[in-house]
């Protein structure tokens, strides 16, 4: 791919990540390249790591420093479901927003990337 084809490919943040399932799905829809992934298990991280070995792992979302992340265009989440499986304590663990800090950033200032086949 040339560097101009692939400057318009849209980078990919990845929020609760999970094995990267989702982000798959939207690197064969968009195309495009995972910028980062936050995850906090550590048997998942480690699929991730072997998976997209270039591709850093921001950790706890509720602990991250924004400012300081390269900005996406696009942004995937698969919140966890790790309370509904027994994984996780019933008592609330999240902050009630999670996602403030990430929603206040500026959009990416490129628009929405073409379609795969014109579609």
């Amino acid at each position: 791919m040339t560097g101009n084809a692939q400057s318009h490919l849209p980078l990919i943040g990845s929020l609760c990540s999970g094995y990267g399932g989702l982000d798959l799905g939207v690197q064969a829809a968009l195309g495009g390249s995972v910028a980062w992934h936050a995850e906090i298990n550590p048997d998942v991280s480690m699929i991730l790591a072997r998976h997209w070995p270039d591709v850093p792992n921001l950790g706890d979302i509720t602990t991250v420093n924004w400012a300081a992340v390269p900005r996406v265009c696009v942004l995937t989440a698969g919140f966890p479901c790790q309370r509904r499986l027994g994984g996780r304590s019933t008592r609330r663990t999240q902050r009630r927003h999670p996602l403030r800090p990430v929603a206040a950033r500026r959009p990416c200032s490129r628009g929405p990337p073409p379609l795969p086949f014109g579609g």
